[in-house]
């Protein structure tokens, strides 16, 4: 198996400060993602938009969320419904 490569920010491989440190967050973006499907459709959800868990164990709970992934259908059986992708902030 082999090892992951690691990817070294600075100014050589990235141009500017702000270029670094936009790229380190949007690493340690998304180390880890939670996805759920709603029963009932949320059309006031939008990409990007803070989300606090409640009522799942206290790892999800106690982290920072973002709406990464979002997903609206509207079908004959079951109405409209969303679903949505977490990643952490």
């Amino acid at each position: 198996r082999a090892a992951a490569r690691e990817k070294v920010l600075s100014l050589a491989t990235c141009g500017s400060i702000a270029d670094v440190v936009a790229e380190a967050s949007r690493i340690k973006r998304g180390a880890a993602e939670f996805e759920i499907n709603l029963a009932l459709g949320r059309a006031d959800l939008t990409p990007e938009m803070p989300v606090t868990l409640q009522g799942f164990k206290p790892e999800p709970d106690g982290k920072k969320w973002l709406i990464g992934e979002l997903a609206h259908t509207i079908d004959g059986s079951g109405g409209f419904r969303t679903r949505v992708k977490l990643e952490t902030t």
